[in-house]
């Protein structure tokens, strides 16, 4: 039998999806998807492990080094920075399993994008 604090701790329930409060949505399910997931390229039905793995992909798609800034702009390059920090962003909050429910709940109300 698990105890409380194991069923709130982010480690266990990335393992054990299961145990995560609300169960998972579908990709087909009718809810607002948030901008988060648009920069990711996920469905907010995807599991934890499809999530980290997009996270990491999009972190080094959008990462200032990948781009050589001879021949860019300030504007442009000030571009590619600011989408590097929103990827970052929303790494950190979908890969958590507690802040991407705080997320979702917020999009599905309308308090945030």
């Amino acid at each position: 039998m698990s105890t409380d604090r194991e069923e709130l701790d982010p480690h266990i329930a990335s393992k054990h999806p299961e145990m995560l409060p609300t169960p998972p949505r579908t990709a087909d399910a009718e809810y607002p998807v948030g901008r988060y997931y648009t920069l990711l390229d996920v469905s907010p039905g995807a599991s934890h492990d499809a999530i980290l793995q997009a996270a990491r992909r999009a972190r080094i798609a959008a990462h200032p080094d990948r781009h050589y800034r001879s021949g860019l702009s300030d504007q442009t390059w000030a571009e590619i920075v600011n989408r590097a920090k929103e990827v970052g962003q929303a790494a950190d909050v979908l890969s958590d399993v507690y802040q991407r429910i705080d997320y979702d709940h917020d999009v599905e109300y309308g308090q945030r994008e």
